[in-house]
Order: structure tokens, then sequence, then C-alpha cells
């Protein structure tokens, strides 16, 4: 707004407001009690609802091109306020009582010109309207899922992925977005949020080094996948292939469904003290939510059966690509022997309570394979090895 103008606003409420103040003055006297002006004429306004009038207004309109129109709504708002509260019932009685109501008017009218001079520098509530992150597409961010045209493959645009690559996310749609987040600043993720703060504070976190002398038990786990169609992502962190429906993981009857599973390079747990190539983690939740990831060791060493299907569908970050039909048991070694203790996600926000199972045995990929794999990643994406904590642990034989 053109300081021009404001000051013609100014001068427009001094002028509306100084009237009525005055036409109040003079009507009231010591020694009796005025006519209340017809109702027609004065309308006693209530000053809260003005108030609320005036900042339902301030927090509506944000746009720049609208604040002359605040103004004048505000002084309007402002001259109805001055003539009616002063000639409202029960007000009127004494040159005093006037007196009192004048003093009123001019700390509110001292208020509304602050609030004008706010809304001339640009600031105040107009600016404070809350905004979508979605209204504008962050760059680099493939904003809301779009279908592509042209050519055999169904592609959409996934939306950035910051949340985390353990955890299935079911609302891309979230108005609060987490922030970003990188495996170089891994030892600072608790300090990135508030909804972060396991990553730094939390007792049992992943990954750990595995043991070969834990204590071995009989497994009552039951692991069955089968081939479904799959969907695959370079979400900025990792290769995440969408797999629902392709199988589950279960104890003693409590199942969980896979989801997704992705990869990490070089491998986040280690095993007596030593990394693997990489590890791919299956992410399964239960119907209450919780999760259990399934880890496996991949060495270098023969190439992967069927797992050109997911390379092949990997296209730029955050488009989502058709694969074709995939089946997770590929991922299998022959042995079912696991490691099994209870951790946490590996990525933030490192929510704990998760169920591991890490294989024993790891599998292999060709070294075109790894190379093509890991030559989406932009980072090493592993956690470093975290404190056990003496959490119970144990090898489950098959």
């Amino acid at each position: 707004m053109a300081e021009e103008e404001t000051d013609t606003i100014a001068t427009e409420i001094d002028d509306a407001v100084a009237t009525d103040i005055d036409d109040a003055a003079m009507t009231e006297t010591d020694d009796e009690v005025a006519e209340a002006p017809p109702e027609s004429k004065r309308l006693a306004l209530d000053k809260a609802q003005v108030a609320k009038a005036i900042t339902g207004a301030k927090a509506t309109l944000a746009n720049p091109d609208s604040r002359r129109f605040l103004a004048g709504a505000l002084v309007g708002a402002l001259a109805l306020y001055a003539g009616g509260t002063v000639f409202a019932s029960g007000d009127t009685g004494t040159s005093s009582g006037a007196a009192t109501k004048v003093e009123s008017l001019r700390a509110d009218l001292a208020e509304l010109r602050a609030d004008l001079a706010v809304l001339q520098a640009g600031g105040g509530a107009a600016n404070e309207v809350a905004t979508d992150p979605h209204d504008s597409e962050p760059e680099g961010a493939g904003g809301h899922q779009t279908k592509t045209t042209g050519g055999g493959d169904h592609s959409t645009d996934a939306p950035a992925d910051d949340h985390t690559t353990d955890a299935p996310v079911d609302d891309h749609g979230s108005a609060d977005e987490p922030p970003h987040w990188t495996y170089a600043e891994s030892d600072n993720w608790g300090a990135l949020a508030d909804d972060y703060i396991e990553c730094a504070e939390g007792s049992e976190q992943s990954p750990i080094d595995l043991s070969t002398e834990w204590d071995r038990v009989d497994s009552t786990t039951e692991i069955i996948y089968a081939p479904v169609p799959v969907t695959v992502v370079d979400n900025g962190h990792t290769i995440q292939v969408s797999a629902e429906g392709a199988g589950s993981v279960s104890q003693q009857r409590h199942e969980y469904e896979l989801v997704q599973f992705h990869f990490h390079a070089p491998s986040e747990h280690t095993i007596d003290g030593e990394h693997h190539a990489a590890e791919v983690h299956l992410v399964h939740k239960d119907a209450d939510g919780k999760l259990a990831v399934v880890g496996i060791m991949i060495d270098r060493g023969a190439e992967l059966p069927g797992f050109e299907t997911i390379l092949d569908a990997i296209g730029a970050p955050n488009v989502e690509h058709n694969a074709g039909e995939f089946d997770p048991s590929l991922l299998l070694p022959g042995s079912r022997d696991f490691f099994h203790y209870r951790g946490s996600l590996t990525t933030p926000p490192c929510t704990e309570g998760v169920a591991w199972r890490v294989m024993a045995e790891p599998i292999t990929m060709s070294a075109a394979q790894l190379d093509e794999l890991t030559s989406h990643f932009t980072e090493p994406n592993n956690r470093p090895v975290q404190p056990r904590h003496e959490r119970d642990a144990h090898i489950d034989l098959s």
C-alpha cells in the first residue's frame, strides 16, 4: 500500500471517529440523561464482534492488492463502533462516562493505525496465513502423482520422499513435510526435528553388529513370498520396490504383510564386525501398523536371477515405474537361519519397536548388477552401527 494511501485512510479514520466522539460529548451532560438517538441511526455493536471481524480480515486477506479493501473495512468497522458503543444501552448518563468512552476509542484508533502501518510494510497477520507446501512444487520434487503420456511404460511422478526408506509411507499428501536429511549427517539426525529425537536418544536403535556367538534357538518363523506386479522408484535415498500382496513373514500366527523392499550399500548391519557389499530390507507391517524387517546381506559373486527386471525399471529420481512381476523369494538365501533382535528403523524418524530378522547367509549379485544398483546412490546409504545396549538377541535356526 502506498504511503499516501495509508495517510489518507488514517485521516478518514480520524475524521469519522472525531465526528462521532464530538457528537457523544456534546449530547451528554452532568445534569440530565440525553435521549438516545433512534436505533436506526445508532447501532450498538459488540466490541468483541468488531475485533473478531478485524482479526478475520487480516488473517484471510494476504494478497497485497486486497489491503486497501481491508483498510476500508477497518475504517467502517471503527466508525460504526464509535457511533454505536457510546450510545449503547446502559452507557449513557454523564459526561465522565462519555470521556471514558472517548479515551477507549482513541486507544482503539491507535491500535488500528499501528495495524495499518504493519500492513503498509507488508508484514503482520496478513502475511501469517498458513500455506500448503503443495501449493508450490519444491525444486527437484515430483509433486503430486501424475500420469505420463507417450510410450508403453506407465510411470507416475512420486513425491520426493524424506519420510523413511524403512517404513511404508501411506500418506504422501501430508501438510507437514519432514525436513530433508542425508546419510552424511546421520550423527545429527536427532537434532533435525522433534519427531527424529529417537535417532539421538533411543536405546534400541538399528543397525547393530550381529554376532555368530549369540545363543541359538529353534525358529518358529515362516516366510512366504510369491510373484506380484511391482513398481520401482529412486526416492533420493535408495531404490525402493513396492510389492504389496507378495507375501508375509509370520511367527506363531502373528502375520506381517510385505509392503516394500529397498537397498543399502554397503550393508548397514555387520556380522562379527564385517560389512557386506550391500543389504536388502524387506519391510512388513501387521494389522496394527507394527513393523517387521527381514534383512539379507549381498556379496559380489554370481548373478542374481530375475533381478534385471528391477534394474531395468529404475528411472529418473522420484519417478515410479512399473517393473512387471517380481518374486521376492528370489532374494532369500538357501538357509533360513537368521539373527533375531528388537530394533528400530535405520532412517529418520528412527522409530523403535521393529522386529528384525537378518539372514545369516548372504546372497550374491554380479559385479555388474551391484554397480548398476549403486550407481543411483549419490552417497553411501548405510547408517553407522548403533550400540546394542544389552538387548536380548539370538540366532534362530530353521
